[in-house]
């Protein structure tokens, strides 16, 4: 039996045993014991979403719904306990586009070590080049990543919004919207 399995065992049986809520248990662990079963839980999250099946059948689906009817990443998504996440870069000129991404923890989706499949597709569209991704990684309880959409004229990129969201319950939760304008992004 692996770690997450006993702590589910051990809340289940406490609140079998008269325990009024499944956090009982961890009020009586010490901080390295609580610790440790948070690892459990987050390796076992982890484990599960690596066995969700066929990363490239869902890339396929994240490319057909992921983006709006110009081609602009759509809010990422929870779906069997995978974060699927979009990004576009739409084409202006050589030196200018628009761009929507996933940051987490100071990576862009792409390079975050928890990403489990990343795909990247470009296609001209009327002599401008435009690029579309769709990464995948596990939904952990309580990762928090942020939607950043810029804009790049003259080879220099202008954030203009940021929202930012967490996992919560399984679910995305919106956080904060935050519009900007500043020189520097990616």
């Amino acid at each position: 039996m692996n770690a997450a399995s006993e702590a589910a065992g051990t809340v289940g049986a406490m609140t079998a045993q008269g325990g009024t809520t499944p956090a009982d248990p961890f009020t009586r662990m010490g901080d390295a014991e609580l610790q440790q079963h948070i690892r459990a839980a987050l390796d076992e999250q982890r484990r599960r979403a690596g066995e969700q099946g066929d990363f490239a059948a869902l890339c396929e689906t994240g490319f057909t719904e992921g983006f709006d009817s110009r081609g602009v990443a759509r809010t990422p998504i929870v779906h069997m306990g995978l974060l699927i996440c979009y990004g576009s870069v739409l084409g202006k000129s050589t030196m200018s586009h628009d761009c929507t991404f996933v940051h987490i923890d100071e990576h862009w989706v792409w390079e975050h070590p928890e990403t489990l499949h990343d795909e990247v597709r470009k296609r001209p569209d009327r002599g401008r080049e435009h690029q579309r991704s769709v990464s995948i990684l596990p939904a952990l309880e309580g990762l928090e990543f942020d939607l950043i959409t810029c804009k790049m004229r003259n080879s220099v990129h202008q954030m203009q919004q940021v929202r930012s969201y967490r996992i919560f319950s399984g679910a995305i939760e919106l956080v904060q919207t935050r519009n900007i304008k500043t020189d520097r992004y990616h």
